[in-house]
């Protein structure tokens, strides 16, 4: 997630790209249906330690 250096609001695409990178590498992952929301909220918190620094 890192590497999309996250901002609120996240720029189009930005967290399906995440996603992406994230199956490529677990393609075992099951249920990436959860990913949908969890990634979203891990976004945010990571934008905001962005923005608090």
């Amino acid at each position: 997630m890192a590497k999309e250096k996250p901002t609120m609001p996240p720029p189009a695409g930005a967290i399906d790209r995440v996603k992406e990178r994230m199956m490529n590498a677990y393609p075992g992952l099951d249920y990436d249906v959860f990913l949908d929301v969890g990634l979203e909220e891990v976004w945010r918190k990571q934008a905001e330690k962005t923005a608090a620094k």
